[in-house]
């Protein structure tokens, strides 16, 4: 393996674009790789001392596309290419995610997914974050509601996609814009982010899309999208800061 390492970093230390780190867990495109001897990554490392890593789920057995300038992690239609994050949630009720990524055509399908373990097989309660066409879907599994978010003008660009959950609800935001919730009775307990796939197993490969993530980012134990927040230090100021900067439209 090869592994690009990146220095020891805390939260309102200065990321390597020069702005603050966005959130206590944070994957950074371009830090923290591992990769095939195919130069496909199967691991990826946040950013600090916690040691977490998001590794290739099982279905993904050749590793994820990469681009290095500027670094960008490559997610292809119909390719099972996602990692999984484990050991950053330990109440799946009760967190902040989300990642920057750039739609590629035809769309971009699947792009996060939030499962609290210990579940039995064939009765997977998962939430799951989809961008089909110009829409974005937010879905529980199981779950009798969906909601939908237009995501207008972001064709080509950056999105800043945010997910929270507390109170019993899931909300989610786009682009700093006002979040929309529903209802969600996820089980509690600890729960794994799955990045560009909606679990470990190889089907619904219907489901995965084309598109491009810069960084993934966590807030555990707060839902920064309704104040719910257990540290006043947390908020999703850096994360837009951090968006701004990749969309070129300064700070």
């Amino acid at each position: 393996l090869v592994r690009v390492t990146a220095g020891g970093l805390a939260p309102r230390d200065l990321a390597p674009q020069g702005l603050a780190v966005p959130a206590p867990v944070w994957l950074s495109a371009g830090t923290g790789m591992a990769f095939s001897e195919a130069g496909r990554v199967i691991g990826w490392q946040a950013q600090g001392v916690s040691g977490l890593e998001a590794l290739a789920v099982a279905a993904n057995v050749s590793g994820t596309g990469y681009r290095a300038a500027p670094p960008a992690l490559r997610f292809e239609a119909e390719v099972n290419g996602g990692l999984v994050l484990t050991e950053a949630i330990p109440e799946g009720t009760l967190v902040t995610f989300g990642m920057i990524y750039t739609p590629a055509a035809p769309e971009a399908r699947t792009l996060l997914s939030l499962q609290v373990r210990g579940q039995v097989r064939g009765q997977e309660d998962y939430l799951f974050l989809s961008a089909e066409g110009a829409v974005l879907r937010l879905g529980q599994k199981g779950g009798e509601a969906d909601l939908s978010l237009p995501l207008e003008g972001s064709s080509g660009r950056p999105v800043l996609l945010i997910c929270a959950l507390g109170g019993g609800m899931v909300r989610v935001a786009v682009n700093g814009g006002a979040a929309v919730s529903m209802r969600c009775d996820l089980h509690t307990g600890p729960a794994d982010l799955f990045i560009g796939c909606r679990g470990t197993r190889s089907g619904l490969r219907n489901k995965l899309g084309s598109f491009e993530v810069t960084d993934v980012m966590v807030w555990p134990g707060a839902d920064l999208l309704s104040g719910l927040s257990g540290s006043s230090d947390l908020d999703l100021g850096d994360a837009l800061m951090l968006w701004r900067k990749g969309c070129g439209l300064g700070l």
